[in-house]
């Protein structure tokens, strides 16, 4: 039944939460970047919510393909790396902008190497997976979604299976045969204005998403 719902699991840590509404905490946030890239790019408060900083001289085709890392934003959670874990965090685009929720990620420094990347974008969900200097799809769903509106995500990850459903309904769920490790967790933006408006995180967690059909589970 497309509404029904399953916990996952017990909660074994505290919920982080995380509101962007407001003024909030950057020393629990690491900035990060890429390592294609030559510069950090802050998140900017906005009334209500955080967002990409985006030069007012750059060019709408600059910004897409990211020229030099524009737009291309990134901050990670500074708790201990994790493998399993739940996350709920509302999210919006403007344009062709492509917010995400960042995941099993290594880094060293301010430098990410392997990590997973649940991208949001208007035609439904891409989810990325860049290991050993290499990009993949490891998901996609497609589905429209409503520029300039937030949409709640929550994503659930247990092993190699990967979970998520947009505004309510299950959307993806994904199966890795050779997963990431654990990792951080975190928020990335680029392709145009990516706005988040809250971020709840918690290891190991409860979740509300429908996990029945799991993929390679039968």
């Amino acid at each position: 039944m497309a509404g029904s719902f399953l916990c996952a699991s017990m909660a074994l840590a505290q919920t982080v939460k995380v509101d962007f509404t407001a003024p909030w905490d950057r020393s629990q946030w690491r900035a990060a970047r890429e390592e294609r890239f030559p510069l950090i790019v802050p998140m900017i408060q906005k009334p209500g919510w955080i967002e990409n900083s985006l030069p007012a001289e750059a060019t709408e085709q600059e910004i897409v393909s990211a020229r030099g890392g524009i737009g291309i934003a990134m901050m990670l959670w500074q708790g201990a790396d994790v493998a399993d874990f739940s996350i709920r965090c509302e999210m919006a685009f403007e344009r062709q902008g492509a917010p995400a929720i960042q995941f099993r990620t290594r880094h060293q420094g301010d430098i990410t190497t392997d990590s997973y990347s649940l991208v949001l974008y208007e035609k439904g969900l891409n989810l990325w997976k860049f290991s050993n200097g290499k990009n993949t799809k490891a998901g996609a769903a497609l589905f429209p979604v409503s520029p300039g509106e937030f949409h709640e995500v929550r994503l659930l990850v247990r092993g190699p299976y990967i979970w998520v459903s947009v505004d309510g309904q299950r959307r993806l769920a994904a199966y890795d045969p050779d997963p990431l490790p654990a990792g951080a967790v975190g928020l990335w933006s680029g392709e145009g204005p990516c706005r988040f408006r809250s971020f709840h995180y918690r290891p190991r967690a409860i979740s509300t998403i429908d996990t029945r059909e799991a993929p390679g589970t039968n």
